[in-house]
Protein backbone atom coordinates (compact mmCIF):
# COMPACT_ATOMS: atom_id res chain seq x y z
CA UNK A 1 0.00 0.00 0.00
CA UNK A 2 1.39 3.58 -1.20
CA UNK A 3 0.71 6.30 0.97
CA UNK A 4 0.38 9.76 -0.19
CA UNK A 5 2.78 11.39 2.72
CA UNK A 6 1.12 15.01 2.13
CA UNK A 7 -2.18 13.41 2.43
CA UNK A 8 -1.35 11.61 5.52
CA UNK A 9 0.06 14.38 7.12
CA UNK A 10 -2.83 17.16 6.32
CA UNK A 11 -5.10 14.00 7.45
CA UNK A 12 -3.20 12.99 10.89
CA UNK A 13 -2.76 17.23 11.19
CA UNK A 14 -6.86 17.83 10.44
CA UNK A 15 -7.51 14.75 13.23
CA UNK A 16 -5.08 17.18 15.95
CA UNK A 17 -6.90 20.08 14.98
CA UNK A 18 -10.58 18.15 15.61
CA UNK A 19 -9.00 16.83 18.82
CA UNK A 20 -8.05 20.33 20.26
CA UNK A 21 -4.29 20.00 20.10
CA UNK A 22 -3.95 22.49 17.95
CA UNK A 23 -5.63 26.33 17.23
CA UNK A 24 -4.86 29.38 16.16
CA UNK A 25 -2.13 30.80 18.47
CA UNK A 26 0.41 28.32 17.84
CA UNK A 27 4.02 30.02 18.80
CA UNK A 28 7.70 29.07 18.81
CA UNK A 29 7.33 27.50 22.52
CA UNK A 30 4.34 25.25 20.97
CA UNK A 31 6.13 23.59 18.33
CA UNK A 32 9.21 23.00 20.71
CA UNK A 33 6.24 21.35 22.62
CA UNK A 34 5.65 19.86 19.51
CA UNK A 35 9.26 18.19 19.24
CA UNK A 36 9.59 17.43 22.66
CA UNK A 37 6.40 15.11 22.22
CA UNK A 38 8.70 13.31 19.27
CA UNK A 39 11.70 12.65 21.50
CA UNK A 40 8.96 11.49 23.82
CA UNK A 41 7.63 9.28 21.37
CA UNK A 42 11.31 7.33 19.86
CA UNK A 43 12.05 7.31 23.87
CA UNK A 44 8.85 4.74 24.13
CA UNK A 45 10.17 2.94 21.34
CA UNK A 46 13.40 2.75 23.15
CA UNK A 47 11.68 1.04 26.07
CA UNK A 48 9.88 -1.42 24.11
CA UNK A 49 12.88 -2.52 23.25
CA UNK A 50 14.88 -2.70 25.92
CA UNK A 51 11.55 -4.52 27.41
CA UNK A 52 11.39 -7.17 23.99
CA UNK A 53 7.82 -5.81 23.56
CA UNK A 54 8.09 -6.92 19.82
CA UNK A 55 4.79 -5.41 18.27
CA UNK A 56 4.92 -2.04 20.64
CA UNK A 57 7.87 -1.23 18.98
CA UNK A 58 5.93 -0.33 15.95
CA UNK A 59 3.19 1.05 17.79
CA UNK A 60 5.65 3.79 18.98
CA UNK A 61 7.38 4.08 15.57
CA UNK A 62 4.19 4.62 13.99
CA UNK A 63 2.69 7.06 17.16
CA UNK A 64 6.63 9.10 16.46
CA UNK A 65 5.73 9.58 12.41
CA UNK A 66 2.79 10.46 12.90
CA UNK A 67 3.60 13.33 15.48
CA UNK A 68 6.39 14.44 12.55
CA UNK A 69 3.52 14.43 10.31
CA UNK A 70 1.41 16.28 12.30
CA UNK A 71 4.17 19.08 12.80
CA UNK A 72 5.21 19.05 9.28
CA UNK A 73 1.34 19.60 8.39
CA UNK A 74 0.46 22.58 10.71
CA UNK A 75 4.18 24.22 10.12
CA UNK A 76 3.67 24.11 6.55
CA UNK A 77 -0.14 25.44 6.53
CA UNK A 78 0.80 28.02 9.16
CA UNK A 79 3.32 28.82 6.32
CA UNK A 80 6.72 28.47 8.29
CA UNK A 81 8.35 25.44 6.23
CA UNK A 82 7.32 25.63 2.37
CA UNK A 83 9.71 22.46 1.70
CA UNK A 84 7.61 19.26 0.16
CA UNK A 85 8.26 16.37 3.27
CA UNK A 86 8.43 13.74 0.94
CA UNK A 87 10.39 15.27 -1.69
CA UNK A 88 13.15 16.38 1.11
CA UNK A 89 12.83 13.00 2.60
CA UNK A 90 14.21 11.39 -1.33
CA UNK A 91 16.55 14.19 -1.61
CA UNK A 92 18.13 13.35 2.07
CA UNK A 93 18.09 9.42 1.40
CA UNK A 94 19.81 10.29 -2.07
CA UNK A 95 22.25 12.13 -0.06
CA UNK A 96 23.71 10.02 2.55
CA UNK A 97 24.16 7.58 -0.47
CA UNK A 98 27.05 9.54 -1.11
CA UNK A 99 28.49 9.98 2.47
CA UNK A 100 31.28 7.67 3.10
CA UNK A 101 30.94 4.59 5.84
CA UNK A 102 29.37 5.62 8.60
CA UNK A 103 29.85 9.39 8.06
CA UNK A 104 33.42 9.43 8.01
CA UNK A 105 32.96 8.79 12.18
CA UNK A 106 34.83 6.32 14.42
CA UNK A 107 32.66 3.95 15.56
Amino acid sequence: MAIDLAEFSYSVHQNAIDKGFWNENNGVNFYIKQCAMIHSEVSEITEAIAKGHGEKIVTEMADTIIRICDLWAGMNHAGLIKTDLESQLKEKSQYNKTRPYMHGKLA
